[in-house]
């Protein structure tokens, strides 16, 4: 996608806080792996002790500064996480035996969907050490449990790793640049926004309806730096929100 998909705004939010939202209320223990100087999130946010060893760093990480022996490991990038999807995983953890993970299939494995137990933080580190960092040796090497995901929330766990994926949802990307007053309301200079609809009007309503303000205030609208009033967008098309006074 070429960019930090946790930061990501759909419906108004950035998909990490989206997601944080919903967990807050499950647990007191909330744990993002990641770079502190790029995420603006209220919950604490650990970096990797050895980074750039993809997910299963950032599965150690969690591991290691856990308050609780069972660690719930999420993609960051899932647009239609829902509440229902965590109390269906809550009560799958109470069937939960001798197994030291548990992770959820529809269709395939989603080894960032699933529980994985503090007692196997030493077999993480020793795949750290070796260099073997693929998620699912370290699952299928333990004792493991797999949920098939009901089909009514498969869609709960869908993620946006190409365009292809926002394409399965009729969606697109597309880049959002905001000036003066418009860039006040939306608190940000530029994001990165996934658009459920086709055209610019469509875009225009979505962002009024998630900034009720900007219903009160007059602005153009550029697409790759041309003013139009409305036209179907693409993938990856820079829209710029400009007051009456930008732009000449």
């Amino acid at each position: 996608m070429g960019t930090d998909k946790s930061r990501i705004f759909f419906r108004g939010e950035m998909l990490i806080d989206r997601m944080i939202k919903m967990v807050s209320t499950y647990s007191d223990d909330i744990i993002i792996s990641g770079k502190k100087e790029t995420n603006q999130s209220k919950v604490q946010v650990i970096e990797d002790v050895q980074p750039d060893k993809g997910p299963l760093s950032g599965i150690y990480t969690g591991l290691k500064n856990a308050k609780h022996d069972w660690v719930l490991v999420l993609a960051c990038d899932m647009p239609l996480f829902d509440k229902d999807l965590i109390n269906w995983l809550v009560e799958q953890l109470n069937t939960i035996k001798d197994q030291r993970t548990a992770i959820v299939r529809s269709k395939k494995e989603h080894y960032l969907v699933g529980f994985y137990h503090r007692s196997l933080i030493n077999d993480v580190a020793t795949y750290l050490m070796s260099n073997d960092l693929s998620v699912r040796q370290l699952v299928q090497g333990s004792q493991n449990n797999t949920w098939e995901l009901p089909t009514q929330l498969q869609n709960t766990i869908a993620n946006v790793n190409s365009p292809e994926d926002l394409g399965n949802f009729g969606w697109m990307k597309v880049k959002i640049l905001a000036f003066g007053q418009i860039q006040e309301v939306i608190g940000q200079p530029d994001m990165e926004w996934i658009t459920e609809g086709n055209s610019l009007s469509d875009l225009k309503r979505e962002l009024c309806d998630h900034f009720p303000t900007l219903n009160q205030l007059t602005f153009r609208m550029a697409v790759n730096e041309t003013f139009v009033n409305d036209q179907d967008l693409k993938m990856n098309d820079t829209i710029a929100l400009l007051p009456p006074f930008a732009g000449g």
